[in-house]
Formats: C-alpha cells, sequence, structure tokens
C-alpha cells in the first residue's frame, strides 16, 4: 500500500489547494498538496521534497497534525494519508 502526506498550508486566513490535471488519475479535483513517499524517506522529508517539486516551496515541516488514517480506497489505489 502506498502512503502518501499532505499540507495544510495557511497564510492570511486563506489555505493552499492544489487542482489535478484535466487528465489522468482523479482529474480535475481538488486536494492538498503533497505525494507519496519515495524509498526510506520519513514523512516530513516526503512532504517537504513534493512541495519543493510541486510549487518551488522551500519547507520545513514542523509537525504532523494528524494521527496516521486508515487506508483510504480511492478509485485508482488504495494508500495510507499521512498529514
Amino acid at each position: 500500500m502506498a502512503v502518501s502526506t499532505a499540507a495544510i498550508i495557511l497564510k492570511n486566513r486563506k489555505v493552499l489547494l492544489a487542482q489535478r490535471m484535466p487528465t489522468g488519475s482523479m482529474a480535475s479535483r481538488w486536494e492538498f498538496p503533497g505525494g507519496k513517499v519515495e524509498g526510506e524517506e520519513s514523512l516530513e522529508e516526503a512532504l517537504a521534497r513534493e512541495l519543493k517539486e510541486e510549487f518551488g516551496l522551500p519547507v520545513q515541516v514542523k509537525e504532523l497534525l494528524v494521527p496516521p488514517s486508515s487506508p483510504q480506497e480511492y478509485p485508482v489505489y488504495p494508500c495510507r494519508l499521512h498529514g
């Protein structure tokens, strides 16, 4: 099962959301930015890498806000989401 991370980024009472590409899995849906953990990365390392790759945002992950969730069943693949 894939392990993924997601970020809740707040600034001036606004929340950063990302819209998926109009083609591909879960096309055009809105999501919190983040992505899959690769290899031996920690959750924090994976989240920082994804935000740098996708948005050019250099970040330092301060804390995980929620404990690991139960597996989520998406149409494409099951995953365990951390945030």
